[in-house]
Formats: C-alpha cells, structure tokens, sequence
C-alpha cells in the first residue's frame, strides 16, 4: 500500500478520536515509520516510493544490512508490512512474528515496556528480539527518535501500518473467512527491478495456510 494512503486512512481513523494535536501528529507520523524508519522525519519527500528505495539501498545490500529501512523491506524485517522475509518461510512463522510486533508496539504503546533507544535491538528481552539478533539496529533507527513518549505513540502508528498491511492484496492473501492463508514476500522485487510497479500477482506465495 501506498504510504500516502496509509496516513490517510489512519488519519480517518483518529477523526472522531479527541486527544491533543501533538499526540495525533506523533501517531501519524508513527504510520509512516514502517517504511521509512531512519528516514521517518524526512517523510516522503526523501523516500516517494519501493522503487527510489531501491535505488538507493539496493546496490549495497551487504552495507546496508544493518539499515533498518533496506531490512524492513528485503531482509528479515518484512513482517513489518505482514509480508514473508524469504520465499518458502511458513506462514506460520511469518504471523508469529506478526504477533511478536504487536505484542512489542502494544507494550510500548501502553507504557508495560520500556526501552533505551539508544540500545541495540536484541540485547535486551522484548517480544521483538529474535528477528534482531543478527544485525546492529538501534531503537532510534526503527522510530527515528530518541524520545521515549515519542516511541510510544508512534508505536501506536506502526500498528494501524501493520493492520492496514494486513488486508492488502499485494501483502498477504485472505480467504473468504477473511483469514490469512498465505503471505507474499519482497525479495523478487530486489531480484528482478524491472517488477517493482507490477500489481500483486508477481509476488510469491509462502507456506500452505493458516489453521
């Protein structure tokens, strides 16, 4: 989905809501935060698109592999956008990890866990650990800030990304139960540019449901 979409769907959302200007910005600008993590403050008028991501991250995998935004979108952070981090990962594994964020997001959000931002994500016990033990990313990178009422609501933006996320077509694949039955994965995007504004059907199916 489109980011410009996602903050205004999210800002439809917190229409009716009553609650101060500064904490809504922070919310919205949290929504953003799935797709432009370091780049969050800048916001779109650095990153407009995957595409421009790719070029200029994609040529320096290696490099970058501890970006948060080159991991969030081609490594093992995808499940940030409810979507697989390799092609062939259960979809069993890929939700776990979803549930893993919003236990993550909604601790922060709700003040039942605190984190240093300045820290590495992985050395310290949250539900998010696991995905981080093999890079270098800091909680900084991943909310662009080092204000810990600013990572609280933000957290609560990154949640309306995820479930926005989850009932995209190009993400994920839902029954006619509405329940997610496969997830699709990025990686055939770095492989082959050329697929980039392609609608969902070149994304590659994973795993064999959900029971």
């Amino acid at each position: 989905m489109l980011l410009q979409y996602h903050r205004d769907y999210a800002s439809e959302a917190l229409r009716e809501i009553k609650m101060p200007k500064k904490i809504r910005e922070e919310i919205l600008t949290g929504v953003s935060a799935n797709d432009l993590c370091e780049f969050t403050n800048e916001g779109q008028a650095v990153i407009s698109g995957k595409d421009r991501i790719t070029n200029l991250f994609g040529f320096r995998k290696k490099i970058l592999g501890h970006s948060a935004i080159w991991q969030s979108h081609f490594g093992n952070l995808a499940s940030m956008h409810a979507m697989s981090k390799t092609p062939g990962e259960s979809a069993a594994s890929t939700m776990a990890e979803l549930r893993s964020w919003f236990d993550f997001l909604n601790g922060l959000a709700l003040g039942r866990i605190d984190v240093n931002p300045n820290a590495n994500i992985g050395s310290d016990n949250t539900p998010i650990d696991g995905m981080f033990k093999n890079h270098e990313i800091d909680y900084e990178q991943l909310f662009d800030t080092d204000e810990m009422a600013e990572i609280q609501y933000r957290s609560v933006g990154m949640m309306l990304h995820l479930i926005q996320d989850s009932f995209t077509l190009s993400h994920c694949e839902r029954n006619e139960n509405m329940e997610i039955v496969a997830f699709y994965c990025y990686e055939h995007c770095f492989v082959n540019r050329s697929l980039i504004n392609m609608p969902y059907p070149w994304f590659r199916p994973v795993g064999s449901g959900l029971s």
